[in-house]
């Protein structure tokens, strides 16, 4: 199974793939929420995944916020035009790029900042994973 896993944000989109055929989990360069419609187009005409997943922002109490609903409108227009495939999933990404940066920590903050949204991508990608195989979905 393919998977791209985008963490949506104000200005930069993380991006993670996935191919579990390969066994492989991979960042590729972060991209403009500006351009992310053309963007995304081109990710799946490329990569040809089965699911589209995007990091769903609720607030730390577990409510819809503004964030949320920005990706919530962004995934409702996606799923009007890729009307078969790939799936488009939203997952829980509370706390991911506190994650990330954690995992950057020992980098120049220059080179954290350019690749966090693509690690917090990466690291919803992984639990979203983790939550297909403790439901034995593959």
């Amino acid at each position: 199974m393919k998977i791209i896993a985008i963490d949506y944000g104000t200005k930069t989109c993380g991006v993670a793939l996935s191919n579990s055929k390969l066994g492989v989990d991979s960042v590729l360069p972060p991209i403009s929420t500006g351009v992310i419609i053309p963007t995304i187009n081109q990710l799946i005409e490329t990569y040809d995944p089965d699911i589209l997943l995007f990091g769903f922002p609720l607030t730390k109490s577990g409510k819809v916020g503004q964030r949320a609903r920005k990706v919530i409108r962004l995934v409702n227009y996606l799923r009007k035009i890729y009307t078969s495939k790939p799936l488009i999933e939203m997952f829980d990404e509370r706390y991911s790029t506190i994650e990330a940066m954690e995992m950057l920590k020992d980098l120049p903050k220059t080179k954290a900042q350019k690749i966090k949204d693509s690690v917090s991508a990466l690291i919803i990608l992984r639990e979203y994973q983790s939550s297909l195989a403790k439901n034995n979905i593959t």
